[in-house]
């Protein structure tokens, strides 16, 4: 009998779109490397439902989208007001 421990260990992250365990890590994202979607770590943790997670990839379009449609003279989080207003009015 041998006296050599293995760690067996699940992986800390996989990826919420092709559900791998495949993943490389970076300090604050990780990236599949199947699909090679790319997600951030804290976003990750803190998110309870995986499969509503988005990619950094459509985390950067949609911000992209936001910052040419703003009103100007407004900053993003005063773009957000107006529609949490619009929301409350219905």
């Amino acid at each position: 009998m041998s006296h050599v421990k293995t760690n067996i260990r699940m992986a800390k992250y996989y990826c919420p779109y092709c559900n791998t365990n495949k993943i490389v890590e970076y300090e604050s994202y990780f990236k599949c490397t199947l699909c090679k979607s790319k997600f951030d770590k804290f976003d990750f943790a803190t998110t309870e439902d995986k499969s509503d997670l988005l990619s950094l990839g459509e985390l950067k379009g949609i911000a992209k989208v936001l910052k040419k449609y703003k009103p100007k003279g407004k900053d993003l989080s005063e773009l957000f007001e107006d529609i949490n207003d619009d929301s409350e009015q219905k």
